[in-house]
């Protein structure tokens, strides 16, 4: 028996496809953006004489990065939505996407700087007390080694507390990556609290790194595990095996128009929804013309 539902998907299927380069899409309403976060959007657009989408799409991703795993929204009952996104703005070149990028991104930038700087004493200070201690520890390791069994495992013991003392070198807070393999925005979520944003002028590298740059095949599951908070663990060539537990990845790009239509030529990005979980906008260039 056939339904309603089943007639409506035949008729989008016998649609024929919009060209993404040949339909002007309907603005975001201004009122979208509220608050003081509005009234910043529409001061970079004013300034730089740009869509409101392109600061509003890079803003909401910045605030993303600040607040993702932090804070979730109840939806309704037993139903829970991290605050991580992913947002596309599409526009040419010469439309002022990189300085859109540093007005709405700089003060994470500015804040990262910071934080680096505040643990730059204790880094060096823990980092040197290491190299003490390991020379001790290699020493000492060196000297067991000519002892008998029983001399050699009470020291081993002991060596392994001196390895298990060794005192952690601080690291400072880390909210934004670029051109970053997947292997290492899975270092880098377990190592910052599961929490990490890709914001970028351009998208070309972060595909690049999904589809494989420097594998054989694409690597796809940190990013669609990072979408949604799913639970990873994640296999190294070196080093031990990473858990992720509710791993969150936001990414907000401004790439060219036509990357979005290289991209949904991908089989493995379109058959695995990952180009669906972004929030698109393509808004009309206030450049002009000749």
């Amino acid at each position: 028996m056939r339904s309603q539902f089943d007639d409506e998907t035949d008729d989008w299927k016998q649609q024929t496809p919009i060209p993404i380069d040949r339909h002007e899409l309907t603005p975001i309403p201004v009122e979208t953006f509220q608050g003081w976060f509005g009234k910043m959007v529409f001061a970079v657009a004013d300034q730089l004489e740009a869509p409101i989408e392109l600061p509003g799409f890079l803003g909401l991703a910045a605030i993303a990065a600040s607040i993702q795993g932090k804070f979730t929204v109840l939806i309704e009952p037993g139903y829970f939505e991290p605050l991580n996104i992913w947002a596309m703005v599409a526009m040419d070149p010469s439309n002022r996407k990189s300085s859109a990028l540093k007005s709405m991104v700089g003060p994470l930038i500015k804040f990262e700087q910071e934080q680096r700087k505040s643990i730059q004493a204790d880094v060096e200070q823990t980092n040197s007390l290491r190299k003490t201690l390991e020379a001790v520890i290699a020493k000492k390791r060196q000297q067991t080694a000519k002892l008998p069994v029983d001399e050699a495992k009470i020291e081993a013991e002991e060596i392994a507390k001196l390895e298990s003392d060794l005192p952690a070198v601080p690291v400072a807070l880390r909210l934004l990556v670029n051109d970053c393999t997947p292997e290492q925005i899975a270092i880098l979520l377990q190592r910052h609290g599961e929490a990490i944003s890709f914001i970028d002028s351009e998208a070309d590298s972060l595909f690049a790194m999904m589809l494989g740059r420097y594998s054989d095949s694409p690597k796809l599951d940190i990013y669609l595990k990072s979408y949604s908070g799913d639970a990873l663990m994640v296999d190294r060539r070196s080093g031990p095996p990473l858990s992720l537990s509710f791993p969150l990845l936001t990414l907000g790009v401004a790439p060219q128009p036509g990357l979005i239509q290289r991209m949904a030529t991908k089989p493995e990005l379109v058959d695995r929804g990952l180009l669906s979980r972004f929030i698109f906008a393509i808004p009309k260039s206030k450049i002009g013309y000749r």
